[in-house]
């Protein structure tokens, strides 16, 4: 857990590229990732240049996924003792408890509570009157139609990616955990579903914009690049928290199904699919997060006809609207919550517990 999570996190911060954008480039810092966005942003798009900024992230990001793979070697020797969860003996930590609610407050609450106030703002200002408060900036959100259809978008590719995730997922976690007799295969397809880790984000986007805006497979312009996009982004968080619950199964009801005269496909279908039912709900809960907050590869392959909540909320950053930024960064945590809601609602209260 701890050498994946690492790898994780690094891969994740080097490949970071929203803050730096929103952030850095008014101090004048930028990173590789930034250097990669104005490259193709900028008109005639230099697409060479671009390549060459993401090489160096593209190698090193490899690198790890492959170093991880030689330290983590077979899944399969994780398999726990049976198929139900334990307690673990010991009293919880106060102290412990106290941190995390007071990282929480400072990380979380106070930016949240920053948004609510300036979403009910008329401008931005230092100086807080409660009698200027206001709705104006909700009531914009849905009398313009390009963030109503952003809100859409993001909404209706997100449901699709996380679906179409969860199937191809699925699949590949059973070949990984079960195809014992083709090493080599499992090998490479460990590989190829990792990869997209390892490398970020942007350049995937980059990526997806050069290969789907010409023929044979013109996707430029469609919601369907974004579903490609995002499916592709999600696998490795699909894989990995499937093939945990598949681990944490253990292999006795398998075993029994298999004794009974069952098939490998009904066995999956009757007896893993529905003792997954948390660990599915709790992979989905996650990817719809990420992905209805998705904006580094959303703003190098999106369109003027197919804009999600991450695009639209960078636009009016940009044109300094940002007493609405702070009303469609809400709407945005409404949306994520009303997700997380569902996938409770299909995993049961166990769903957070397998996030």
């Amino acid at each position: 857990v701890l050498l994946y999570g690492g790898g994780v996190t690094l891969l994740l911060g080097l490949g970071q590229f929203t803050a730096p954008l929103l952030l850095g480039t008014n101090k004048g810092v930028t990173v590789l990732t930034t250097h990669m966005y104005y490259s193709v942003a900028q008109s005639p798009q230099d697409y060479g240049t671009a390549a060459a900024f993401g090489t160096p992230l593209l190698i090193f990001g490899i690198a790890v996924v492959l170093f991880q793979k030689l330290m983590l070697g077979d899944h399969s020797r994780f398999v726990t003792h049976g198929g139900r969860s334990f307690r673990v003996a010991g009293k919880p930590s106060t102290l412990s408890a106290w941190c995390i609610v007071v990282f929480t407050f400072v990380t979380t609450g106070l930016p949240v509570l920053s948004l609510v106030l300036l979403s009910l703002s008329s401008y931005w200002s230092p100086k807080i009157v409660p009698g200027r408060l206001n709705l104006d900036n909700f009531r914009q959100i849905f009398k313009e139609s390009q963030i109503v259809d952003a809100i859409v978008t993001s909404v209706s590719v997100s449901l699709i990616a996380v679906v179409i995730a969860l199937v191809i997922g699925f699949v590949v976690a059973i070949l990984l955990l079960r195809g014992r007799r083709h090493r080599l295969v499992r090998t490479v397809l460990d590989i190829i579903v990792s990869m997209p880790l390892g490398i970020p984000a942007v350049i995937f986007g980059a990526g997806f914009l050069f290969a789907y805006t010409r023929p044979p497979l013109v996707l430029y312009g469609t919601v369907w690049v974004l579903v490609v996009v995002y499916v592709t982004l999600m696998l490795p968080f699909t894989t990995r928290m499937q093939i945990a619950g598949m681990l944490q199964l253990g292999t006795a009801y398998l075993e029994a199904s298999r004794t009974s005269g069952a098939n490998a496909f009904w066995t999956d279908v009757r007896i893993t699919l529905p003792l997954m039912r948390s660990t599915i709900g709790g992979a989905a809960a996650l990817m719809f997060i990420l992905l209805t907050h998705e904006f580094t590869a959303s703003m190098l392959v999106r369109s003027p006809t197919s804009q999600v909540m991450g695009t639209v909320l960078f636009d009016y950053w940009t044109n300094g609207s940002y007493p609405l930024v702070a009303a469609i960064a809400l709407v945005m945590t409404l949306v994520t919550g009303v997700g997380m809601l569902a996938a409770v609602l299909i995993g049961g209260r166990e769903v957070f517990n397998k996030m």
